[in-house]
């Protein structure tokens, strides 16, 4: 071997370490399933002079040969959703590594693709520049003729872990007065169903910690609670006090009778 030809082996790996990628086929209408899970919960819109809001606008993606970890939050809900790879066409060697996609350009590239297409994406992790040049971090997704479009990726990394785990360690509690959530966040969770009629379940984990909700084994999420003034509890618990006394009455005319 020449000093030239392994410079240039070790030169492409080195390449090859900064910038681990994989690529693997997904229809339009996987594609769309995948992010889809996530989507929801990722900000659309935070103060731009707060330099800690910039990664509630992105999602975040955990890499590796056998699967996706995906993961956005608002800071009101989280969703984190796992996608295996079926068909996996390189990357085999690839470590783990990490990426985030801006949420609202890679929403409007969703909403362009053909649900019964096959797209070939390429996820690319190393180096984080803000070159969008097609070679930069981020992912690449391949229509079958050929064009492609390029979402680069960020370095702004939330440890989601550490949001959830308390709360998936503490016990269950329950409210005698309910569970106060905003049904605009909750509708968020439409998503994550696969449509088998798969439920959502929600387990309260207690006073000031958010509510913890699983769809079958692959998606994790949580909502924070609302927390009522007084008189706003006042009402809440009149509004049980108010249907008891409708579905006790005796004698409806729209009730059977035996």
């Amino acid at each position: 071997m020449t000093v030239e030809s392994a410079l240039e082996a070790v030169l492409d790996r080195m390449q090859r370490e900064e910038r681990p990628s994989i690529s693997f086929e997904l229809t339009g209408a996987e594609l769309t399933r995948m992010f889809g899970r996530v989507l929801p919960h990722a900000a659309t819109d935070v103060d731009p002079d707060a330099v800690a809001a910039e990664p509630l606008l992105y999602v975040h993606i955990e890499a590796t040969p056998e699967s996706l970890r995906l993961m956005a939050t608002d800071r009101f809900t989280m969703a984190v959703t796992t996608w295996e790879l079926e068909y996996l066409l390189a990357g085999d060697d690839s470590a783990p590594f990490t990426l985030a996609l801006r949420a609202a350009p890679l929403a409007s590239t969703l909403a362009t693709v053909d649900a019964g297409e096959t797209y070939t994406l390429t996820l690319t992790g190393g180096a984080y520049d803000s070159d969008d040049d097609g070679g930069s971090s981020g992912l690449t997704i391949r229509h079958p003729s050929g064009l492609s479009v390029h979402l680069s990726s960020a370095w702004v990394p939330i440890n989601w872990r550490s949001v959830l785990a308390p709360a998936l360690a503490a016990p269950q509690t329950l409210d005698e007065s309910g569970i106060l959530v905003n049904p605009h966040y909750l509708a968020r969770f439409a998503t994550a169903a696969d449509g088998g009629g798969t439920p959502l379940v929600m387990r309260p984990a207690g006073e000031g910690k958010p509510i913890i909700i699983t769809c079958g084994t692959h998606f994790l999420g949580a909502v924070m609670p609302m927390t009522p003034s007084d008189d706003a509890r006042v009402d809440i618990d009149s509004a049980l006090s108010y249907w008891r006394s409708i579905c006790d009455r005796a004698g409806a005319p729209w009730m059977p009778t035996s």
